[in-house]
């Protein structure tokens, strides 16, 4: 039974791959899976949708014996996933289709029910629960005793047992002489230097996340991190297989572990391995500690506000105040650190005073920062606000997340398949905001530099939408530039 894992991509299955300039990321979870399963003695192949044309794809898997189709997914993509299923289940009905990710996670039950083209979901994290059940398809197996999966039995949807997190995240290191280099090979865009087109090579440290934030599903897992020696092992061979001192340490939790932080950035120093990098961090991070980590290389991280008011920040669970941003972002400035801040706007609780108090906070960041984003409060599947959401009657109370009835019809603001979390806020208040926030990101933000590259990705996406969306990103970005000039 050959293995396939495959990224879906964007878009529908008809459509051309993107540009790779398109994607921040490759499919690192894939990546993880595959390399459990080399370790193993289990070999796979991974397509990437954004490279590759799916119907490539569906036409390599119509001639293949009972092949495993793995496909992971997050809200925003599932359609593309469910799409590239169906179509392979299609041109070969014995093959057994898999899903994973963070999104058929915490509705798996409700996936099995509507998509019958799916037979099996993988909860949580896939790397040994995947394992497992290559290992009982291959050998006939019955499937109730694995741990963390979803699956259909006849006519009756079984759910499993959830498995318990493993502990020992350095099990899953990568072996990088068993794996194919694919896409790996050229890194991904080091953040906050993608004018310079500067390319980095991530390195996860660890897993999960502490914080109760409510609008995130990363907080689901518990947090757990790599040892020092096998982080620094995988850094001293990318660095020496690749010719680069750029990296992206992508762990969302990395500076909450401050004594792994503090031993971590000395040894840097102590090596003398003249690194470059990014993180996230908090806020609340100790400005001796943020002093350390620039020392070490430390050129570039993102942090979020979220929100300028601190009742939003309580409702939403943040864990901080809006004064901490603006001390963070300052000091950041002056030890040349470039920044990139998360805010949102329309969440639990927010007036229009707060969404205000959230424009005056960015305006005072501005000063300091260099680049920031704003997105519309979306519900997700397995978070608080997806149980805050049903109470209030933001979504019905027979919301699914398969059914088109619940699009939203404002793809201005977020993807229609994934609906808006529209509590004090209207539509036309929130659509104004985002003027007002644009007009401050293109004027105090964004360089000439971003507008060339802005106007690149605009010409690559005119084949791939409506003419309605084209004039539209064609007077954001008009605008934008009109506010720049006008300086």
């Amino acid at each position: 039974m050959e293995i396939i894992l495959v990224n879906p991509g964007e878009g529908t299955a008809l459509d051309s791959p993107k540009h790779e300039k398109d994607q921040y990321m490759y499919p690192y979870s894939l990546v993880y899976l595959q390399n459990y399963l080399n370790k193993n003695g289990i070999q796979s192949k991974i397509y990437d949708l954004y490279y590759i044309n799916p119907m490539e794809l569906v036409e390599y898997c119509k001639d293949i014996i009972s092949p495993i189709i793995g496909v992971t997914s997050q809200s925003f993509n599932r359609n593309m996933a469910i799409d590239i299923i169906k179509r392979i289940r299609r041109v070969n009905p014995s093959s057994v289709t898999v899903v994973g990710g963070k999104h058929f996670s915490y509705c798996s039950e409700e996936t099995l029910e509507h998509i019958k083209d799916i037979d099996i979901v993988v909860r949580g994290e896939g790397e040994i629960t995947f394992y497992e059940l290559v290992t009982a398809l291959r050998e006939g197996n019955d499937l109730e005793s694995i741990e963390g999966i979803t699956y259909r039995s006849s006519d009756k949807i079984i759910c499993n047992k959830d498995r318990k997190q493993e502990s020992n995240i350095d099990k899953f290191s990568l072996d990088y002489s068993k794996l194919p280099e694919n896409g790996f090979g050229k890194g991904i865009f080091l953040r906050n230097f993608e004018n310079e087109k500067i390319m980095s090579y991530p390195v996860l440290l660890g897993r999960g996340c502490s914080q109760k934030c409510v609008f995130c599903s990363y907080n689901k897992m518990g947090y757990r991190a790599r040892k020092l020696g096998s982080i620094m092992e995988e850094i001293t061979y990318l660095k020496e297989k690749y010719n680069s001192k750029y990296f992206t340490f992508s762990d969302p939790s990395f500076c909450e572990r401050r004594s792994f932080v503090k031993e971590f950035c000395e040894t840097l120093i102590k090596e003398n391995l003249d690194l470059k990098w990014y993180c996230e961090a908090r806020v609340d991070t100790p400005i001796e500690l943020l002093e350390l980590m620039a020392e070490a290389g430390c050129i570039s991280l993102d942090f979020a506000l979220e929100s300028g008011s601190e009742k939003v920040l309580k409702a939403i669970r943040k864990n901080i105040d809006p004064t901490q941003c603006l001390n963070f972002a300052r000091e950041c400035k002056r030890l040349g650190i470039r920044t990139l801040v998360f805010s949102m706007v329309s969440l639990p609780e927010e007036t229009e005073e707060d969404a205000y108090a959230t424009l005056t906070m960015l305006e005072k960041l501005s000063e300091y920062t260099r680049y920031i984003t704003l997105s519309v409060g979306l519900i997700l599947p397995g978070t608080e606000m997806e149980i805050i959401a049903r109470k209030k009657g933001i979504i019905p109370q027979d919301f699914s997340w398969f059914d088109s009835r619940f699009n939203h019809q404002y793809p201005d603001l977020g993807p229609e398949n994934i609906p808006l979390y529209i509590e004090n806020l209207s539509i036309e208040f929130i659509r104004d905001f985002i003027k007002k926030y644009n007009k401050l990101r293109f004027a105090e933000y964004a360089t000439y530099a971003d507008f060339i590259r802005f106007a690149k990705k605009g010409f690559r996406k005119i084949p791939h939408q409506s003419l309605s969306q084209n004039l539209k990103d064609a007077s954001r970005f008009f605008n934008g530039l009109w506010n720049k000039i006008s300086q």
